[in-house]
């Protein structure tokens, strides 16, 4: 065997990588990709905010980067959210809300434009357009986890990502990031 690894090592075939893992909880061991297995299920859709850390436009402090998903349980191990520099972004203000939960008024979000209408009629939310939000603009900008008051390891900044795999054909126009939950999402 190591003979065979040294061959490999000479040859310039042997490097170190890294890549996610499925893991088995159950089993205590990591999977092949074979053997995961995904049965159909519909889970809930969820809204969540991540919070402008840093920021080089002073009005975005404060604001709020939304995300809209359909894997909550993938939340946890968010490490990103993604954009598209194709999208049009707008920075909004919150005027009126139906639910005693959620945003509230007076609360700046940062939607894709083209989505905000319909996000905001979901959320039972009226907005008003302060300003478009350019790409640029987000490339600087670094997100709070939304777990990082509750403890737990959650203080690590949140990067804005580029990404080819971002539309502004449903959500918000943003796209949260969990490489420990996929190879696409890691990659």
């Amino acid at each position: 065997i190591a003979g065979e690894l040294l061959k490999f090592a000479t040859s310039d075939q042997l490097y170190r990588g890294s890549k996610p893992v499925m893991w088995s909880v159950v089993e205590r061991t990591a999977l092949a990709e074979a053997e995961i297995e995904y049965h159909d299920y519909e889970s809930d859709t969820i809204w969540v905010k991540f919070p402008v850390q840093i920021t080089r436009s002073e009005d975005l402090g404060g604001a709020h980067v939304v995300i809209w998903t359909t894997t909550p349980w993938t939340i946890p191990g968010n490490r990103a959210v993604a954009y598209s520099p194709r999208i049009e972004y707008g920075l909004y203000e919150v005027e009126t809300v139906e639910n005693d939960f959620g945003p509230r008024p007076g609360e700046k979000l940062i939607f894709a434009q083209r989505l905000a209408e319909d996000a905001s009629a979901k959320a039972k939310l009226k907005l008003n357009l302060i300003r478009n939000v350019s790409a640029e603009e987000l490339a600087s900008i670094q997100l709070s986890h939304p777990f990082r008051d509750l403890g737990g390891g959650y203080d690590f900044a949140v990067p804005m990502l580029a990404g080819d795999h971002v539309t502004d054909d449903a959500g918000t126009g943003f796209v949260h990031t969990a490489p420990g939950h996929g190879r696409e999402d890691f990659e």
